[in-house]
Protein backbone atom coordinates (compact mmCIF):
# COMPACT_ATOMS: atom_id res chain seq x y z
CA UNK A 1 0.00 0.00 0.00
CA UNK A 2 0.89 3.52 -0.68
CA UNK A 3 1.12 6.34 1.37
CA UNK A 4 1.44 10.25 0.03
CA UNK A 5 2.19 13.09 2.07
CA UNK A 6 -0.73 14.59 0.92
CA UNK A 7 -4.25 13.78 0.79
CA UNK A 8 -5.31 11.92 -3.05
CA UNK A 9 -9.09 13.51 -4.01
CA UNK A 10 -10.99 11.27 -6.37
CA UNK A 11 -13.34 13.73 -7.79
CA UNK A 12 -17.42 13.25 -6.56
CA UNK A 13 -19.82 12.99 -8.93
CA UNK A 14 -22.75 14.27 -6.44
CA UNK A 15 -25.76 14.38 -8.99
CA UNK A 16 -25.11 10.29 -10.08
CA UNK A 17 -24.77 9.54 -6.38
CA UNK A 18 -21.38 8.19 -6.09
CA UNK A 19 -19.71 8.79 -2.92
CA UNK A 20 -16.56 10.70 -3.02
CA UNK A 21 -13.19 8.74 -1.20
CA UNK A 22 -9.84 10.06 -0.36
CA UNK A 23 -6.77 8.18 0.39
CA UNK A 24 -5.72 9.34 3.85
CA UNK A 25 -2.52 7.76 5.82
CA UNK A 26 -3.13 4.54 4.16
CA UNK A 27 -6.29 3.77 4.30
CA UNK A 28 -9.63 4.92 2.69
CA UNK A 29 -12.59 7.21 4.32
CA UNK A 30 -15.80 7.59 2.81
CA UNK A 31 -16.60 11.28 3.19
CA UNK A 32 -18.31 14.06 1.74
CA UNK A 33 -18.01 15.36 -1.98
CA UNK A 34 -14.13 15.86 -1.93
CA UNK A 35 -14.56 20.01 -2.59
CA UNK A 36 -15.68 19.53 1.55
CA UNK A 37 -12.34 18.33 2.52
CA UNK A 38 -9.21 19.96 3.27
CA UNK A 39 -5.72 18.82 2.85
CA UNK A 40 -5.82 16.89 6.39
CA UNK A 41 -8.86 15.21 5.10
CA UNK A 42 -11.34 17.76 7.80
CA UNK A 43 -14.23 19.90 6.95
CA UNK A 44 -13.67 23.41 5.52
CA UNK A 45 -14.74 25.56 7.90
CA UNK A 46 -15.18 28.30 5.33
CA UNK A 47 -16.91 25.77 2.65
CA UNK A 48 -19.18 23.87 4.77
CA UNK A 49 -21.64 27.07 5.82
CA UNK A 50 -21.67 27.65 2.05
CA UNK A 51 -22.30 24.03 1.14
CA UNK A 52 -25.08 24.23 3.67
CA UNK A 53 -26.53 27.98 2.18
CA UNK A 54 -26.54 26.07 -1.32
CA UNK A 55 -28.50 22.96 -0.25
CA UNK A 56 -30.82 25.41 1.51
CA UNK A 57 -31.03 27.43 -1.16
CA UNK A 58 -31.95 24.46 -3.73
CA UNK A 59 -33.83 22.80 -1.69
CA UNK A 60 -36.14 26.15 -1.06
CA UNK A 61 -35.93 26.56 -5.10
CA UNK A 62 -38.14 23.36 -5.81
CA UNK A 63 -41.12 25.28 -5.52
CA UNK A 64 -39.96 27.75 -8.29
CA UNK A 65 -38.96 25.05 -10.37
CA UNK A 66 -42.52 23.58 -10.46
CA UNK A 67 -43.56 27.28 -11.86
CA UNK A 68 -44.08 26.80 -15.81
CA UNK A 69 -42.85 30.00 -17.81
CA UNK A 70 -45.28 29.62 -20.37
CA UNK A 71 -48.73 30.14 -17.75
CA UNK A 72 -49.63 30.97 -14.57
CA UNK A 73 -52.23 28.90 -12.31
CA UNK A 74 -55.64 29.36 -12.27
CA UNK A 75 -58.72 27.55 -10.50
CA UNK A 76 -58.92 24.15 -10.37
CA UNK A 77 -62.12 22.52 -11.90
CA UNK A 78 -64.22 19.49 -11.04
CA UNK A 79 -66.00 18.39 -14.07
CA UNK A 80 -69.01 15.44 -13.76
CA UNK A 81 -70.15 13.93 -16.55
CA UNK A 82 -73.43 12.31 -17.09
CA UNK A 83 -75.44 10.31 -19.32
CA UNK A 84 -79.09 10.76 -19.13
CA UNK A 85 -80.99 7.78 -18.93
CA UNK A 86 -83.32 8.10 -21.95
CA UNK A 87 -86.64 10.07 -21.49
CA UNK A 88 -84.94 11.66 -18.52
CA UNK A 89 -83.78 15.01 -20.06
CA UNK A 90 -86.88 17.04 -18.26
CA UNK A 91 -86.19 15.45 -14.93
CA UNK A 92 -82.68 16.14 -14.83
CA UNK A 93 -83.44 19.61 -15.85
CA UNK A 94 -85.69 20.20 -12.94
CA UNK A 95 -83.95 17.98 -10.10
CA UNK A 96 -80.94 20.79 -11.17
CA UNK A 97 -83.45 23.99 -11.20
CA UNK A 98 -84.97 22.37 -7.40
CA UNK A 99 -81.92 21.47 -5.84
CA UNK A 100 -78.34 22.16 -7.79
CA UNK A 101 -78.35 25.38 -9.12
CA UNK A 102 -80.05 26.82 -5.32
CA UNK A 103 -77.07 24.86 -3.39
CA UNK A 104 -74.30 25.71 -6.34
CA UNK A 105 -75.04 29.50 -6.12
CA UNK A 106 -74.92 29.03 -1.86
CA UNK A 107 -71.68 27.48 -2.46
CA UNK A 108 -70.10 30.92 -4.45
CA UNK A 109 -72.43 33.12 -1.83
CA UNK A 110 -70.21 31.71 0.77
CA UNK A 111 -66.88 31.04 -0.95
CA UNK A 112 -66.72 27.82 -1.12
CA UNK A 113 -66.65 27.82 -4.65
CA UNK A 114 -65.30 30.45 -7.37
CA UNK A 115 -68.23 29.52 -10.23
CA UNK A 116 -70.17 26.55 -12.11
CA UNK A 117 -70.78 25.91 -15.51
CA UNK A 118 -72.77 23.44 -17.36
CA UNK A 119 -72.19 21.96 -20.91
CA UNK A 120 -74.23 19.94 -23.09
CA UNK A 121 -72.66 17.40 -25.46
CA UNK A 122 -73.94 17.79 -29.11
CA UNK A 123 -71.00 15.35 -30.55
CA UNK A 124 -71.92 12.07 -28.48
CA UNK A 125 -70.11 8.84 -29.70
CA UNK A 126 -72.32 6.61 -28.75
CA UNK A 127 -75.40 5.90 -26.84
CA UNK A 128 -73.37 5.81 -23.72
CA UNK A 129 -71.33 9.01 -24.03
CA UNK A 130 -71.57 12.47 -21.49
CA UNK A 131 -75.08 13.66 -22.51
CA UNK A 132 -74.56 16.80 -19.59
CA UNK A 133 -71.23 17.96 -17.87
CA UNK A 134 -71.25 19.80 -14.72
CA UNK A 135 -68.32 21.66 -13.93
CA UNK A 136 -67.58 23.69 -10.57
CA UNK A 137 -64.55 25.84 -10.28
CA UNK A 138 -62.25 26.09 -7.19
CA UNK A 139 -59.96 28.72 -6.33
CA UNK A 140 -57.29 26.37 -5.53
CA UNK A 141 -57.13 22.34 -4.33
CA UNK A 142 -57.29 23.39 -0.27
CA UNK A 143 -60.44 24.52 -1.41
CA UNK A 144 -62.02 21.47 -3.23
CA UNK A 145 -60.96 19.38 -0.20
CA UNK A 146 -62.48 21.71 2.06
CA UNK A 147 -65.74 21.87 0.44
CA UNK A 148 -67.23 18.29 1.99
CA UNK A 149 -66.76 19.33 5.59
CA UNK A 150 -68.17 23.09 4.81
CA UNK A 151 -70.60 22.19 2.69
CA UNK A 152 -72.24 19.50 4.12
CA UNK A 153 -74.81 22.24 6.35
CA UNK A 154 -75.44 24.34 3.29
CA UNK A 155 -76.94 21.01 1.17
CA UNK A 156 -78.79 19.62 4.90
CA UNK A 157 -80.27 23.38 5.41
CA UNK A 158 -81.51 23.09 1.81
CA UNK A 159 -83.08 19.69 1.65
CA UNK A 160 -83.85 19.93 5.35
CA UNK A 161 -82.75 16.67 6.84
CA UNK A 162 -80.35 14.49 5.79
CA UNK A 163 -82.78 11.89 5.25
CA UNK A 164 -84.64 13.94 2.65
CA UNK A 165 -80.96 14.46 0.74
CA UNK A 166 -80.27 11.35 0.92
CA UNK A 167 -83.78 10.09 -1.10
CA UNK A 168 -83.18 13.11 -3.67
CA UNK A 169 -79.66 11.41 -4.40
CA UNK A 170 -81.34 7.64 -4.77
CA UNK A 171 -83.75 9.49 -7.26
CA UNK A 172 -81.15 11.15 -8.66
CA UNK A 173 -79.44 7.83 -9.60
CA UNK A 174 -82.56 6.95 -11.68
CA UNK A 175 -82.34 9.46 -14.15
CA UNK A 176 -78.49 10.22 -14.90
CA UNK A 177 -75.30 7.05 -14.66
CA UNK A 178 -71.97 9.28 -14.22
CA UNK A 179 -69.73 8.16 -16.81
CA UNK A 180 -66.52 10.02 -15.31
CA UNK A 181 -65.65 13.06 -13.32
CA UNK A 182 -62.09 14.90 -13.90
CA UNK A 183 -60.40 16.98 -11.71
CA UNK A 184 -58.53 19.86 -13.88
CA UNK A 185 -56.00 23.18 -13.44
CA UNK A 186 -57.34 25.73 -15.41
CA UNK A 187 -53.89 27.79 -16.99
CA UNK A 188 -53.83 30.96 -17.95
CA UNK A 189 -51.08 31.86 -21.00
CA UNK A 190 -48.18 34.13 -20.38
Amino acid sequence: MHHFSRPMLVPAFPLTGQICEHYNRGHFTSALPFFLLNANGGFMKKVLPRYIALLVLLLSATSVLGQSPNFDPGPVWRVTYFNLKPGMGDAFWKDFREHGKPVLDEFKKQGFISDYKLFTNFTADGPHDWDIAIGVSYPNYAAMDQLDAKGASVVVKHYGSREAMLDAAKKRAEIRDVVASKVAREVIPK
